[in-house]
């Protein structure tokens, strides 16, 4: 092995840690790590995977030969839900305000929106057997709902549409919380499943991305469910 953990997998301790109890020993976490990386930690340095099964093979064992006690799987590995967004020209950095496939009622009616009872869920039993003893995937979605939401109406025509359009962005908001939870429902039942990552953006360093008012009324009420 080319990295040797000081201490057993054991998922129990990352819930301590979510659950703001003592750990008996260090807990390692990571959201997720690139490629290049995992390989060095599997023993393959160098290697690149050619397939999704090669791919989640060297990450498994890129987190267990580091330390953890998890191992995050994003799900688009098995189709889970994908929000069709519009082609962004990438330089330096991205816009947020070009672009934007919803504008009006017309385009939210006509949005191809994703159906989660689609995805492949039985990819999380399929792989179940390639985790170590002791270790659980952590499965996170597309994007969060704000940062959904922001790529499908541009950040610009989302801040006019608080003002201008609030129904309609509550639709929205809704039509993509929606289907974010029922993705992570879906993934509940699954025994290989220890915890679900609620992941979104909602600022930077000075402050939100949106007012404090804005976010308690449809940001915040879909994180809670």
């Amino acid at each position: 092995m080319f990295f040797q953990r000081k201490y057993p997998a054991d998922f129990n301790q990352l819930l301590k840690v979510i659950r703001r109890e003592t750990p008996d020993r260090p807990v390692l976490f990571e959201y997720f790590t690139n490629n290049r990386l995992n390989a060095l930690l599997a023993g393959k340095p160098g290697f690149e995977p050619q397939t999704t099964d090669e791919l989640f093979e060297v990450t498994i064992a890129a987190f267990h030969n580091a330390g953890y006690d998890h191992v995050t799987i994003p799900s688009r590995f098995f189709n889970g839900i994908k929000f069709d967004l519009a082609q962004q020209e990438k330089k330096a950095s991205v816009s947020q305000n070009r672009n934007a496939l919803i504008t009006n009622w017309e385009s939210f009616k006509n949005y191809h929106w994703p159906d989660p009872e689609t995805g492949d869920y039985d990819f999380l039993d399929q792989f179940a057997p390639l985790l170590p003893e002791g270790m659980k995937f952590i499965v996170s979605a597309p994007g969060g709902v704000l940062e959904n939401v922001t790529d499908l109406v541009g950040f610009e025509r989302l801040c006019l549409m608080i003002y201008e359009e609030e129904d309609l962005l509550q639709e929205i908001f809704d039509a993509v919380g929606s289907r974010l939870l029922r993705l992570y429902e879906n993934c509940l039942p699954f025994n290989s499943v220890g915890a679900l990552i609620i992941n979104d953006d909602w600022g930077f360093k000075t402050q939100t991305m949106l007012d404090p008012d804005s976010m308690r009324k449809y940001v915040f009420p879909w994180h809670r469910k």
